[in-house]
C-alpha cells in the first residue's frame, strides 16, 4: 500500500490495476445475477403476484364460468 500505484495503459486509456479488478468483479457479480434470475421461469411476475381487487376477481370468475 505504500508503494506507487501500478497502471495499465492501452492507447489513450489508463487505469489502475486495483480499479480494473473492482470493475471485473462488478461485471462477474452482474452476470451471476442475470444467470440466477433466468432460472426462475415458474415464478410469477411482480404484477401477477399482486392480489386481485374485488372487481378483478368477479370479472375473472365470470370469464371462467362463460
Amino acid at each position: 500500500m505504500d508503494g506507487p500505484t501500478q497502471y495499465l495503459q492501452w492507447g489513450f486509456i489508463q487505469i489502475s490495476i486495483a480499479n480494473l479488478i473492482v470493475i471485473g468483479l462488478l461485471i462477474v457479480v452482474f452476470a451471476l445475477a442475470v444467470i440466477a434470475r433466468r432460472g426462475e421461469k415458474n415464478r410469477p411476475s411482480t404484477l401477477e403476484a399482486l392480489p386481485l381487487s374485488i372487481n378483478e376477481k368477479v370479472a375473472k370468475e365470470t370469464e371462467v364460468n362463460l
